[in-house]
């Protein structure tokens, strides 16, 4: 493997790992305190992307110190553009993972605040049609 595939492979594993890392914290600093969310986003975009370019920008300058470097800039923009993409997956992964949390959530909320539930099995609220005629009388119910 040559150094430039190199550098590609380490600075995305480097970033990788601290994306999982700080995905979660994320997820557990939000069940722990809900209020963060809508107003602290800024923040984790924020921290996201410091955790993207720093590794990136700390082994160019590493390598740039080396006498026989010869780093060029797509070089570098081949770094920043693996590492987005490394940083990116895990944090895709978890909000897909909280979107799929939150569903199921407001799912069981509105199935158990239906006025004149008529069955208790919930064996008819787990298929499409079943959690479509849920929402719209939950939203039905609430609209007035």
């Amino acid at each position: 493997m040559d150094r430039d595939a190199k550098l590609l492979v380490s600075v995305s594993l480097q970033v990788s790992g601290l994306s999982m890392l700080y995905a979660g914290g994320l997820s557990w600093l939000e069940r722990q305190f809900p209020l963060i969310k809508p107003d602290h986003i800024w923040a984790e975009v924020a921290g996201g992307v410091l955790i993207t370019l720093v590794p990136v920008s700390l082994t160019a300058r590493r390598l740039t110190t080396q006498p026989d470097n010869n780093l060029s800039w797509r070089d570098y923009e081949a770094a920043v553009w693996c590492a987005f993409g490394a940083s990116g997956v895990p944090i895709i992964l978890w909000q897909l993972g909280e979107t799929l949390v939150r569903r199921a959530e407001l799912l069981q909320y509105a199935a158990h605040r239906l006025p004149d539930r008529e069955d208790e099995d919930d064996t008819e609220y787990l298929s499409l049609n079943g959690k479509v005629h849920i929402l719209k009388q939950y939203m039905l119910s609430i609209a007035g």
